[in-house]
């Protein structure tokens, strides 16, 4: 049974030919519905989006190595992220998909003993999820792989990380003037 979800759609409703080849939508009065791309209620249920842990990406890119219809599920469902840009179809597909806290235990190249996401089957889900976007149906894979980085590097700053880093170094200033020898 398909799930169906509402969207809000400015008034006059204009819906792109692009929006409609894809997948079915229905204009109810001043609202777009376009069904959600989980058969089940089971399907949304089994995965923990955004991702908790370097367990629980290692578990998702085993199921989409060996189920092809989760990879074409997560790429339908990270589609709706949406985005004006490259750069932000990007980097809300990855706040969707991961969470801050894992974000800081991987990157690219998994340096520093962390998780590498450069040859995860999931890097080819959001490439793929970021080209349906119609706005960047153009976007090289350089440029999107550019984003995912740029994303995970900047992990350490969201959730008030450089704020903390920056009230800590005033105090060991601070704490440093305070020293008599």
């Amino acid at each position: 049974m398909t799930q169906w979800r509402l969207f809000p759609v400015n008034t006059p409703t204009l819906v792109s030919p692009h929006l409609l080849n894809r997948t079915p939508v229905a204009i109810i009065g001043c609202r777009c519905v376009r069904p959600v791309c989980w058969t089940s209620r089971e399907d949304a249920e089994t995965l923990p989006l955004p991702l908790q842990s370097v367990q629980d990406l290692r578990t998702l890119d085993h199921r989409l190595c060996t189920e092809p219809q989760l990879k074409k599920k997560m790429i339908s469902y990270f589609d709706l992220s949406g985005g004006l840009s490259n750069k932000h179809s990007v980097w809300r597909t990855m706040t969707k998909l991961f969470t801050n806290a894992l974000a800081k235990n991987i990157n690219w190249r998994g340096r520093n003993n962390k998780h590498k996401v450069e040859n995860l089957t999931i890097k080819r889900v959001i490439l793929n999820a970021v080209r349906q976007n119609s706005f960047c149906k153009d976007a090289v894979d350089e440029e999107i792989e550019r984003y995912i980085k740029r994303w995970l590097q900047l992990a350490g700053n969201r959730d008030g990380g450089r704020k903390r880093r920056q009230e800590k170094g005033k105090e060991a200033t601070s704490m440093g003037n305070y020293c008599v020898e």
